[in-house]
């Protein structure tokens, strides 16, 4: 046994000393053009590999390139731009004839920036502009995502496209530059273009627009610009015929003292940002300044009385240094006087045809001025006034007659005028009597007369009630109605009244018809519904109320008619909607109002008198409804009983799939039509299989059975034909996992042995009464026979006596459908042994623990040899190349004689391990 451990010692020893694999460079790695002109190289390998293994071999490739390189460090700018899968063999010791060989794969990127291109505008742009430059970017390796900046960096597109109509601050001036970025995995690049972007010049107004001036003013001048742009900086310079007195302030232009000299075009310029200048330009106009000229009056009044003194004065400021010749007076009023050329006009006695406005005009020079307007106003003694009536209580349609006697105390010979006014309103003018004729209701009232003259102080009025007598009419009693079935007996609708005269009572209906009270409801048809109201009316007025009549048609009686009484499949059947009951006057069956329902369809499913089935089918067979209505009236219904169609069968629902012996299982096959068919299954191959129920048992099969291949046909018949469908299915056993044990597993003689047997199926059967037999060296021992659950038996052995012996289980399943067995080696020892067993394993345990220290030591001085002399490999471990790496163990070694010397079984272990890295 020494020997034997030993051996497989070297042999872990010699396969735990070969060479390690090469360590391979950085897999992934990504450059860029800066890489590529400095030189950078990737690694086949780490460099401690070529120095540990100095006989090796490398080899770069690629699926399109065999051979790249045979350099460790391959450079970079032999590479394309872009993705480059490589791989890259390091061979360790190359002489030797199985050399290891390490292969390495990389994924090296080489990316690159693209090249940029932007067309510059050769003319300016005028801000806001549709114009645009676009940035392309060729070359380069990966997407470049575009970006325009403004010399800040602003960015004013995140595309490559630049448009000039947003953001005006970055964007207007004169030789702006603009910057196209590109940015992709390999940095970032851009190019730049100078472009003169201006908007358009502002829109230029001038308020006063032709101002005039006089002389000595102060005149200002106001400019105002606009433009589209959202900036409102605007740059003003102005023009002007003169710049002394002229004061500039941004946009307004002011002369404190306007002269003659200052006369002339006045014209405005604005610039925004670099705009060319809008301008707008107005004539100033300076004149000398009119002299003022005012009224004054002795006495100061309002109003004067006739027969007073009045004195008005024409006052001029300023006046002329020299002597008062050289201002003309001129007067003008609407009264009597006109022409006067004195400041001072003077009334004695004032009349009321001095009454009317005056005014003055003074020239001075060659400037003229109009004085304010004075009005004269001269008052006369009112008039008096007595009014009289007829009567004050006239009867509803009498005549009344009213006097207005008027006294006037004036000398006035102006005329006087009379007024009349009930309550507020005036009724009459210019009479001395009023007639109110037929007097009414509304005549009740204050008339009022008045007296007046042209220049009184007061008009003069008198008041006299009238009162006319009266009762307007009332509408005392209408019972509403609601809603009238057209034919249908009803009381007529009776409308009360009361009123002084008795009021007159009669009905119009909505499109103005009358009629009389009462109103006869039995006479009113469909086409009168709606709002009828009831008039009462006599001298004093009128009262009327309104009540909404709904007629109705009566309820249509319905009956369906089918077009024949037994439908028959695929062809042309209708059903008629019927009305019984007479149409109403004025209307056809055309305003009828048709719908067809069905049990499986509640919602419409025709709004035609007819339904109509183009081509019927089994599917028609259901409760058809049709309901009506006409102008309103409530809804008639009536119902068909179902339509019986009648059809072959038109489907089977029948499928077999893989049968298990033993299995309980039925399968079904039913068929659809009218009426329903009955189904047949049959086996053609089999007799015995026949059901004319649709219901087939698969039950049937035993064991000879398994493998074979079933045809069962179904057939479904009804009186108008039959239809069939076949199904092919398999008959299998079912997977059957035996369980054989016995307790204990090592039998002594003379003890009792229990044996236990179980089954389990896949899929699952009943193995409900299942006969276990069991039998000792083809001996049978007994039977058992289960019960419902059936999985399991067990047999008893009280005391057991035999040496080593065979046991069988026998199953037979479902009374012999399924036979199976299984069998059951069990050892047999005597006493003694067991007990002399026990010192030989103690023994054996102390040798194998001697053993293991010896073959630690032999290990260790092992290790210490290979460290020593790294360029030999004795000959029992020569296999260093052979690519086993520490994986002894994993090879085991059948050592056949025991008495083999330690020689031998090294040579042997040896040829062993040789033989298994060969397979």
């Amino acid at each position: 046994m020494m020997r034997v451990l030993l051996a497989i010692l070297l042999c872990f020893c010699y396969t735990s000393c070969t060479h390690s694999a090469a360590t391979c460079g950085t897999s992934t790695r990504t450059f860029t053009d800066t890489d590529i002109s400095s030189g950078t190289t990737i690694q086949c390998v780490g460099s401690t590999n070529l120095t540990t293994y100095p006989n090796n071999e490398i080899r770069w490739y690629s699926a399109t390139e065999p051979s790249i390189s045979t350099s460790n460090n391959l450079a970079i700018q032999n590479l394309v731009t872009g993705v480059n899968e490589l791989m890259c063999n390091f061979t360790l010791n190359k002489t030797d004839p199985n050399p290891e060989v390490t292969t390495c794969s990389f994924t090296v990127t080489i990316n690159s920036l693209p090249n940029l291109s932007a067309p510059s505008p050769t003319t300016p742009i005028i801000y806001p502009s549709t114009e645009t430059v676009t940035c392309t970017a060729d070359g380069g390796f990966g997407p470049a995502d575009l970006t325009w900046e403004d010399s800040s960096g602003s960015v004013l597109s995140d595309n490559q496209t630049l448009n000039f109509n947003n953001n005006e601050q970055l964007i207007i001036g004169d030789d702006k530059e603009f910057v196209c970025v590109s940015v992709n995995s390999a940095g970032q690049t851009s190019i730049s273009i100078t472009v003169t972007v201006k908007p358009n010049p502002p829109i230029v107004s001038l308020t006063p627009q032709s101002p005039s001036a006089f002389v000595g003013d102060l005149t200002t001048l106001t400019c105002s610009a606009s433009s589209e742009l959202t900036s409102s900086n605007f740059n003003y310079t102005w023009d002007s015929p003169i710049n002394s007195g002229v004061e500039i302030t941004d946009n307004k232009l002011t002369i404190s003292d306007t002269r003659t000299d200052n006369e002339g075009t006045y014209r405005c310029n604005v610039t925004l940002y670099n705009s060319e200048p809008g301008s707008n330009n107005t004539q100033l106009t300076v004149t000398s300044r009119p002299p003022l000229v005012t009224i004054t009056s002795q006495p100061d009044e309002t109003t004067y009385t006739e027969n007073d003194m009045l004195t008005l004065t024409c006052v001029v400021t300023p006046r002329p240094a020299n002597n008062i010749g050289t201002i003309t007076i001129t007067w003008s009023t609407t009264g009597n006087i006109s022409g006067n050329n004195s400041e001072i006009l003077t009334f004695q006695s004032l009349s009321v045809a001095d009454a009317g406005t005056i005014m003055c005009t003074a020239t001075v020079g060659n400037s003229a001025a109009n004085s304010n307007t004075f009005s004269l106003n001269i008052i006369v003694p009112a008039p008096t006034v007595a009014l009289t009536a007829s009567t004050l209580t006239p009867v509803l349609g009498e005549d009344v007659t009213l006097t207005c006697d008027v006294t006037n105390s004036s000398a006035s010979t102006q005329p006087v005028t009379i007024t009349w006014l009930r309550e507020t309103a005036v009724i009459a003018q210019q009479t001395p009597t009023f007639m109110i004729t037929n007097v009414s209701l509304n005549d009740t009232a204050d008339y009022t007369c008045t007296a007046s003259i042209r220049n009184s102080e007061d008009t003069t009025s008198n008041v006299l009630p009238i009162m006319v007598q009266s009762l307007m009419p009332q509408i005392t009693t209408l019972v509403p109605v609601g809603t009238v079935i057209e034919g249908e007996r009803r009381d007529p609708l009776d409308c009360n009244a009361t009123g002084l005269p008795s009021p007159d009572v009669k009905w119009t209906d909505s499109t103005g018809n009358t009629y009389n009270n009462p109103l006869d409801l039995m006479m009113l048809t469909n086409q009168m519904n709606g709002t009828f109201t009831c008039n009462a009316t006599n001298l004093a007025g009128s009262d009327s109320e309104r009540i909404i009549i709904n007629i109705i048609p009566p309820k249509p009686l319905l009956s369906v008619l089918p077009s024949e009484s037994n439908p028959v499949l695929d062809k042309t059947f209708t059903l008629t909607c019927v009305v019984n009951n007479p149409i109403p006057a004025g209307r056809s069956l055309n305003d009828y109002s048709f719908k067809w329902t069905s049990n499986s369809s509640p919602e419409s499913i025709s709004t035609q008198q007819v339904y109509t089935f183009t081509a019927t089918n089994s599917t028609d067979g259901m409760v058809y409804t049709c309901s009506a209505s006409v102008a309103g009236s409530d809804v008639g219904m009536a119902t068909r009983a179902a339509l019986v169609l009648q059809t072959v069968p038109t489907s089977i629902d029948f499928s077999i799939s893989e049968v298990y012996i033993g299995q309980t299982r039925t399968e079904r096959c039913v068929g659809t039509g009218i009426p329903s068919p009955i189904a047949v299954i049959n086996d053609p191959a089999d007799p015995t299989v026949f059901s004319s129920l649709g219901v087939v048992d698969l039950n049937i099969f035993t064991e000879s059975d398994a493998g074979t291949s079933r045809t069962y046909i179904c057939t479904v018949i009804n009186p108008h034909g039959m239809i069939n469908i076949s199904q092919t299915f398999t008959v299998s056993l079912p997977s059957i996992d035996i369980s054989f044990v016995s307790e204990p597993t090592t039998i002594t003689k003379g003890s009792a042995v229990t044996l236990t047997c179980s089954v389990e199926t896949d899929p699952m059967i009943s193995l409900s009464g299942s006969t276990y037999t069991f039998l000792m060296n083809e001996q049978s021992l007994g039977s058992v026979t289960t019960g419902l659950d059936g999985s399991s038996a067990t047999y008893s052995i009280p005391e057991y006596t035999s040496d080593d012996a065979n046991f069988m289980c026998r199953i037979s399943i479902q009374g012999g459908r399924i036979e199976v067995e299984e069998t059951l080696t069990v050892p047999t020892i005597d006493l003694l042994i067991i007990v002399a067993g026990g010192v030989s394993f103690v023994v054996i345990i102390l040798l194998l623990a001697l053993v293991c220290l010896i073959l630690v030591m032999v290990l260790c001085c092992l290790r210490q040899r290979k460290r020593d002399e790294p360029e030999h490999y004795p000959d029992y471990i020569g296999l260093e190349n052979t690519g086993i790496q520490q994986t002894a163990f994993s090879y085991p070694i059948q050592i056949d004689n025991y008495s083999q010397s330690y020689e031998d079984l090294l040579a042997e272990g040896q040829r062993k391990l040789k033989e298994q890295y060969q397979q």
